[in-house]
């Protein structure tokens, strides 16, 4: 490769094949954000943001591409190099997450540039977001890693004055698209073209998914974003593209095609430092008979990668000409999924600082879907980007419990009898809204601030507040968004402060109950993997005869009222955790289940709708909050609770059902047995099989068509059991199935079609 040179203010080079492609797109799609690569760096210590700027700029006078726009020279695109660019780092202000959104969804203009800016918010004193965001014709997921390490490695040595040490780099990026073009001028590629030839002939070229919506004539690039948790057996990157490919071919019923993978290309050791647009995108073909086992699915797919790993060099566009595909400006070409496993970026230490960089969805989508199967240690998650246009939230949802079903198979089932989906039609799908529990929740104590939340304790803005103190403690603690935080509270006020303040941090809550054995809450602990564990004096005895590798808060010891009473700057989407909850145990060692943020809000609604709750109305609080009614019990009415811990029977003890209701209007289990609450169904709410058998005795019936519901003991069937002739829960209690929904099971499974208000099986089993 040669070096670049030039005397004057700007220099101009060659565009590389991927840059004329995002170029063409730009003229296609103006004023997108869909090739937008944005950042989310929280930086936690004491900023020196003189020195932060200085470092950034160091890193735009190392790179050229950072230094980049583009021209158009009788209508092809270059390269416009300048020689010195100063990038500002502008302070930002306004709620975070708003701020976040809006600066990754703000277009570049490719012809004018910059294609780089920097925006800072201030959250605390040692807490700040830096907005980072590229344009991915200057810079690829590789080139995000090295500008984090030097960005780091810059900003240290501001601070202390120290030399950075970063070596001189061999190559800029123009030389890379000099070199890139001497290879396809010169034949360099022939290789690569022979074997993709034969590779992809005779490959169908669209893979028609079944959507939501008619396709437009012409794409508008609008999409959206779902990341959620996932149990992952192996996670090998074979077996989860082969898993992948199943669900496409059960899904579409397609027995041929392709599913692209994005790769870095940098196949030469010049590159490996190098900032520029380097990646590549390999279609891998995937082909299915009636006996195809998932076992040779893997086989065939490491197969595939590994031969199409050693034709990487051959640009993507390249590949489009092969395949000669019929153009449209519908869908992408050749390939309209995308399937990459990758890494979450690390912290990275800074001096005194430490960088949390965290990709952010840009609000745009480049293909009709995307699956990015991310880890985090030992944890797991689905990162799903789709196009809006074509695919709802709860089909995405849908298929997001199907492909984390499906991870579980056996290499030896067959991919034709795997439990992925259910071949009868559909039913319409009922519409539930894409919101999560905590919106609900946060929302109502917004509206009423001066209500009572929890009689002779808090009200609504006093509990808000009390929330976000203790969650800023919790991120303090090293809470992560989609992690439990462990409340070992009995019920009252702490209990809802915790579960909330964990909402507040992004993660869910692990209820432990005090009086329960310590062996069994240490293993309820260990077994969630909790980061931090919340407790109070009520509970410290027990607390202290538990062991394991969390940060203990204290409630009574720590200094709340230090800590901000603003929400910590954290996103919120259906797909996070809600809370886990362990079952009984009966069937063997008790099993957690994660319940999601949309899968709770469904339900609160649902019950709401149910109850027909108003505003006025108290729910009794009286079960464990290990046991899953007690979310119902807690956050279902709007402002007030009342806790019926002090009545005659209350959940320790005899359960004497009148006594427990102590004047709640709406009430929940026990509450209702011996039918002395009014006949209203708003007051008799959901019932025991006591008050079931009591009803029917009578004659009489909540409301037609539908008979009493009898509340289970089973914390992964949140919709409870009813008996029913119309929808079952009304707007938020079934829905469409979506995309390969679970088939019936063997002998003695019951199979329900149900929307986001079911949680994934309990220990991991099917939904």
């Amino acid at each position: 490769m040669s070096a670049v040179t030039g005397q004057d203010e700007v220099f101009r080079f060659p565009a590389s094949s991927g840059q004329r492609r995002l170029w063409l797109v730009d003229q296609l799609l103006p004023d997108s954000p869909v090739y937008n690569i944005g950042w989310r760096v929280g930086i936690d210590g004491p900023l020196d943001v003189a020195a932060l700027g200085a470092a950034l700029n160091a890193l735009v006078a190392r790179h050229e591409a950072l230094r980049t726009w583009f021209a158009a020279e009788d209508g092809v695109p270059v390269q416009v190099v300048s020689a010195s660019w100063t990038v500002p780092v502008t302070r930002l202000t306004g709620d975070v997450d708003a701020v976040v959104r809006e600066e990754v969804g703000r277009p570049f203009a490719l012809h004018g540039g910059p294609l780089l800016r920097a925006g800072l918010v201030e959250v605390a004193p040692d807490e700040h977001v830096l907005v980072l965001v590229l344009h991915h014709a200057i810079a690829d997921g590789w080139s995000c890693a090295v500008l984090f390490d030097e960005l780091a490695r810059l900003y240290a040595a501001e601070v202390s004055g120290a030399p950075h040490g970063l070596p001189d780099l061999p190559v800029q990026y123009p030389d890379y698209a000099v070199w890139q073009r001497e290879q396809a001028d010169g034949g360099g590629f022939e290789a690569d073209e022979e074997f993709w030839r034969e590779a992809l002939h005779g490959v169908p070229t669209v893979l028609s998914l079944p959507t939501d919506r008619a396709r437009p004539a012409t794409p508008t690039g609008r999409g959206a974003e779902l990341r959620a948790g996932l149990d992952v057996p192996d996670g090998s990157f074979a077996r989860l593209l082969a898993v992948f490919q199943c669900v496409l071919h059960r899904v579409t019923g397609q027995a041929d095609f392709l599913v692209a993978t994005p790769v870095a290309a940098r196949t030469r050791p010049e590159t490996e430092g190098l900032v520029g647009f380097v990646a590549n995108t390999l279609p891998l073909r995937a082909r299915f008979t009636p006996e195809t086992t998932l076992g040779e699915v893997v086989a065939a797919a490491e197969e595939a990668t590994v031969a199409a790993l050693a034709h990487q060099d051959l640009p993507f566009e390249r590949l489009v000409d092969i395949a000669a595909p019929q153009r449209t400006l519908a869908h992408a070409p050749l390939v309209q999924v995308m399937f990459a496993v990758e890494p979450v970026p690390p912290a990275r230490e800074a001096g005194p600082v430490t960088f949390r960089p965290e990709a952010v969805a840009n609000g745009g989508a480049k293909f009709d879907l995307s699956l990015t199967v991310e880890r985090a240690g030992e944890r797991w998650f689905a990162r799903w980007q789709y196009d809006a246009e074509l695919f709802t939230p709860e089909t995405i949802a849908a298929l997001h419990g199907v492909f984390a079903a499906a991870v579980h198979a056996s290499r030896a089932d067959r991919v034709a009898e795997l439990a992925l989906g259910d071949d009868a039609p559909q039913e319409p799908a009922v519409e539930v809204p894409a919101e999560t529990a905590a919106d609900l929740v946060f929302a109502a104590l917004a509206e009423h601030p001066d209500a009572v939340a929890i009689e002779g304790a808090l009200t609504c803005g006093e509990l808000d507040r009390a929330a976000n103190r203790l969650a800023h403690v919790l991120v303090a603690a090293g809470v992560r968004p989609d992690q439990p935080v462990a409340l070992c509270l009995d019920r009252g006020a702490p209990m809802v402060v915790g579960l909330l303040a964990a909402w507040r941090a992004g993660a869910g809550y692990l209820p432990l109950d005090p009086s329960w054995p310590p062996a069994r809450l240490t293993a309820m602990a260990a077994g969630s993997d909790v980061p931090v564990l919340v407790t109070d004096g009520a509970a410290r005895a027990v607390t202290g005869q538990l062991t394991g590798p969390w940060v203990e808060v204290d409630l009574d010891t720590t200094d709340l009222a230090a800590q901000p009473d603003t929400p910590p700057a954290v996103q919120q989407h259906p797909g996070m955790l809600a809370y886990v909850i362990h079952t009984s145990g009966s069937t063997g060692k008790p099993k957690g289940v994660r319940c999601t943020q949309g899968g709770l809000a469904a339900l609160l609604r649902a019950m709401g709708e149910l109850m027909r709750l108003r505003p006025d109305d108290r729910l009794a609080s009286i079960t464990t909050p290990a046991f899953d009614v007690s979310t119902v019990e807690m956050l279902t009415p709007a402002d007030q609770r009342r806790d019926a811990r002090g009545a005659p029977g209350g959940r320790r003890g005899r359960r004497r059902a009148p006594a427990c209701a102590h004047r709640a209007d709406a009430s929940d289990g026990r509450a209702g047995r011996s039918g002395e609450l009014a006949d209203d169904r708003r007051r008799r709410g959901c019932a025991g099989a006591g008050a079931v058998a009591d009803q029917r005795r009578r004659g009489d019936d909540p409301r037609p068509g539908r008979r009493p519901a009898d509340r289970r003991r089973d914390p992964d069937r949140r919709l409870r059991a009813h008996r029913d002739h119309g929808v079952l829960g009304g707007r938020g209690g079934v829905a469409r199935a979506g995309p390969g929904a679970a088939r019936p099971g063997g002998e003695g499974h019951l199979a329900v079609r149900a929307g986001p208000g079911a949680a994934p099986g309990a220990g991991g089993r099917d939904r």
